[in-house]
C-alpha cells in the first residue's frame, strides 16, 4: 500500500529488532498484532513531526503523546491499515487526524484543489455530535497550524442545512466528516465524489454496525478505490467487525493497551442499594453531594425525558440527551451543559458515546450499563478525578456486580463489601471464548482471533 504521508521514521527506530520493539511496547501496557510493527515513538519531535505541528498541538494542551498514540501515530502515518481498539481518554482521534492532515497539506502543495475536488480523507461516526466534535478539534487545529496551505474541512451531517454543505463542497475540500445518512443522501445525489479518497476512517466503528450502518459503509466503500488506508476505532471488537476487517482491509494492524489511562483516573465508586421506587428520591440526595455539573445516564429515551420532566420540576436546571431529540436540541443540550447553563445532563448510552465532558466530576449511574465495558466508557465522560455513584437494585445481573468489582480492583480502587461478597457467589466467565477464569479483556483467544491468520502476535 502506497504510504500517502511520505513519512518515516528515524533510522533508530527502524533498526530496532522485534524483541527491543515488544519491550517498548510492554513498559506502555501497547498490544500490538500484524506483519512489520513500527515502534513506539514516545515524543511528537522523535516522530518528525514539524514544529508548527507541535505548537498547534500545545495550543490544544497537548504536549506529549499517550501511550495508545506513541503506537498509532507511526502505524497511521506510515499508511497502514488499523484497528484501534480503545476506550475514551486514549487519544484515537490524533491517531487518524494527523494522517489526514498531512496527507492534505502535501497534496495542496503538490496540485492546489479545485472546486468540486476531494474529499481526499473521509471519517464516518455514528452520531451527529460525534461527528461536531471531530470537526471542531480539526477547525481548531488548523487555525493554529501557522505557515502551511489552507486546508478545507465539511461537516456533512443531518439537522443542518444541506445546502451550506454542498456549497463548500462545491468548492474543493480536503477532509469531510459525516454521518452515515447524510453521506448516503449525497452520494444518492451525486453531491460528493470519492474517487480521489485516499484514508477512510470509521470511528465508533462497533457503534456503526450496531446501528445497522452496515450497507451504507459497503455503499461507501464501493464509490472507492482499492488503493486506501483504513482506519477503524471501536470500544469493543465484536465478531463482525473482525469479518469486516477481513474483507476490506489489507493487512491491518489491531493495537489496543491495557488500560493504561484509565488506571490514572482517580475514581470514587459509591454504590447504592435502592428500589425502584426509591430511585428518584436517592438521585435527588446524589444531585446534592456534589458540584455540578453532573451527568446522569439511563437506560431509554423514555425513562430520559421522565427524568428531565422530574428534574425540572424541582428546578433544577437540566436536559435530555437521546437519539430521538432533534439535532438543533441535542447540540443547545451539549453547548448548554459545556458552558454551565445548565447543572444536570441526563443521557443514554448511545447519545452520549464518543462525547467527553471534562468538567463533569460526578458521574450517577440513574440505570447500570449492560456490561463492564460500557460502565468505563460512562466512567470516562468526566474528569480524571470523578465520583461513579451507581443505583443498584435486586433485579441487577450478579455476574455484572462481580465483573465491576473485579475491574474497580483493577484499577487500585474499591468497593462495597456487599459487592465483594457477590465475588464469591459467581465464577469468572470470559464473553469472548466461553472459559472462565479471565474476562475477554484479558482473553489471549481473543487477541489471536484478531487476526484470522497464523501473524505472530506482539506486545
Amino acid at each position: 500500500m502506497e504510504n500517502i504521508t511520505k513519512w518515516r521514521p528515524k533510522h533508530k527506530y527502524r533498526k530496532l529488532t522485534d524483541q527491543e520493539k515488544s519491550k517498548k511496547r510492554d513498559k506502555y501496557g501497547i498490544i500490538a498484532v500484524g506483519n512489520s510493527i513500527p515502534s513506539i515513538i514516545s515524543s511528537f519531535r522523535s516522530m518528525r513531526l514539524p514544529k508548527a505541528f507541535r505548537k498547534a498541538l500545545k495550543s490544544e494542551k497537548i504536549k506529549k503523546p499517550l501511550p495508545l498514540q506513541r503506537q498509532g501515530i507511526p502505524i497511521a502515518l506510515l499508511g497502514r491499515d488499523a484497528l484501534i481498539i480503545s476506550i475514551s481518554r486514549e487519544g484515537k482521534t490524533l491517531i487518524f487526524c494527523l494522517p489526514l492532515i498531512i496527507a492534505s497539506i502535501q497534496e495542496q502543495l503538490r496540485l492546489p484543489f479545485s472546486e468540486n475536488e476531494g474529499p481526499l480523507g473521509l471519517i464516518i461516526v455514528p452520531s451527529r455530535e460525534l461527528a461536531n466534535q471531530i470537526f471542531t478539534f480539526l477547525k481548531d487545529f488548523l487555525h493554529n497550524l501557522k505557515g502551511y496551505p489552507k486546508i478545507s474541512i465539511c461537516l456533512c451531517v443531518g439537522g443542518i442545512s444541506m445546502q451550506d454543505q454542498l456549497e463548500t463542497l462545491q468548492k474543493g475540500v480536503h477532509i469531510v466528516i459525516s454521518t452515515p445518512g447524510r453521506l448516503s443522501d449525497l452520494l444518492n445525489k451525486n453531491k460528493i465524489n470519492l474517487k480521489l479518497l485516499r484514508i477512510l476512517v470509521l470511528d465508533e466503528a462497533d457503534r456503526l454496525l450496531d446501528l445497522g450502518f452496515d450497507e451504507e459503509v459497503r455503499t461507501v466503500l464501493s464509490h472507492t478505490s482499492f488503493n486506501m488506508q483504513i482506519i477503524l476505532s471501536s470500544s469493543t471488537l465484536p465478531k463482525r467487525m473482525q469479518e469486516f476487517a477481513s474483507n476490506f482491509m489489507k493487512s491491518p494492524v489491531y493495537i489496543s493497551s491495557s488500560r493504561s489511562e484509565i488506571k490514572k483516573l482517580q475514581i470514587t465508586h459509591i454504590c447504592e442499594i435502592v428500589t425502584n421506587e426509591g430511585k428518584l428520591l436517592k438521585l435527588l440526595e446524589s444531585l446534592m453531594k456534589t458540584e455540578p455539573p453532573i451527568l446522569v445516564f439511563c437506560e431509554n429515551k423514555t425513562e430520559n425525558d421522565s427524568l428531565q420532566e422530574f428534574l425540572s420540576q424541582r428546578k433544577i436546571e437540566c436536559a435530555s440527551l437521546h437519539g430521538g431529540k432533534m439535532q438543533n436540541l441535542r447540540s443547545k443540550a451539549i453547548n448548554d451543559f459545556n458552558k454551565g447553563y445548565i447543572k444536570v445532563l441526563i443521557a443514554t448510552d448511545m447519545a452520549a458515546k464518543g462525547l467527553s465532558f471534562e468538567k463533569v466530576k460526578h458521574v450517577i449511574n440513574f440505570d447500570l450499563p449492560k456490561d463492564i465495558d460500557a460502565y468505563m466508557q460512562r466512567v470516562c465522560r468526566g474528569s480524571k478525578k470523578v465520583h461513579v455513584t451507581s443505583f443498584i437494585t435486586y433485579k441487577n445481573d450478579k455476574r455484572f456486580l462481580k465483573d465491576l468489582a473485579e475491574f474497580v480492583e483493577e484499577i487500585g480502587g474499591e468497593m462495597p463489601e456487599f459487592i465483594q461478597e457477590i465475588r464469591g457467589e459467581v465464577e469468572s466467565k470470559c464473553e469472548f471464548c466461553s472459559i472462565r477464569g479471565h474476562k475477554k479483556f484479558s482473553c489471549s483467544l481473543l487477541q489471536m482471533e484478531m487476526l484470522k491468520s497464523e501473524l505472530p502476535l506482539q506486545r
